[in-house]
């Protein structure tokens, strides 16, 4: 979405290129919002699907049907993803997820699955998590994952005093389960 508002600055150019834009998401959580920021995103976009002549590119059939039809087009690319939806098809409600890993129901969550080595760098999010803490006390994050630096992260939350703000679970085998609590 900011490759669309980034865009828009250069629409008056001289430069004549094909547009293309790959909704990696559900369009309903992106454009449905009341978030003032989703409709202005949405009127980029459709500005230049219109004036621009911007192709969309779906992740899946569902998802380009979708798109035609908010957009009122008919030229949306399907590029299937390679990943499985129906992993991701989860019985559980978000809250109840939330309550079985002891998560406040409520908060602004952050995530991240992946190991705990230096390549993933939990130091800079463990930073910027504090950071945003600070200002934000609703606010929680979830770390999933095992490794070497796991020890020395959790001892950084420790002395920040963020122990009550951060859940660590091990490598799990139910990650699209997980991601449903965002």
């Amino acid at each position: 979405r900011d490759s669309i508002l980034r865009y828009l600055m250069f629409a008056n150019t001289p430069y004549s290129t094909k547009l293309f834009y790959t909704v990696h998401g559900e369009p309903a959580r992106y454009w449905d919002s009341s978030n003032p920021n989703s409709q202005k995103e949405r009127k980029a976009c459709s500005s230049l699907i219109q004036k621009h002549h911007m192709t969309l590119i779906a992740l899946h059939d569902k998802m380009q049907s979708e798109l035609n039809h908010r957009f009122s087009v008919q030229n949306t690319i399907t590029l299937n993803n390679g990943i499985n939806f129906n992993r991701f098809k989860i019985q559980e409600t978000r809250e109840e997820i939330r309550k079985s890993l002891n998560i406040p129901e409520k908060c602004f969550l952050i995530g991240h699955v992946g190991r705990f080595i230096k390549e993933k760098n939990h130091s800079t999010i463990i930073n910027s998590f504090s950071e945003l803490h600070k200002n934000n006390t609703n606010t929680h994050l979830l770390l999933v994952g095992s490794g070497e630096l796991k020890d020395s992260i959790i001892s950084k939350i420790n002395s920040l005093g963020l122990t009550q703000s951060v859940t660590i679970l091990n490598s799990r085998t139910d990650i699209p389960r997980i991601m449903q609590i965002s």
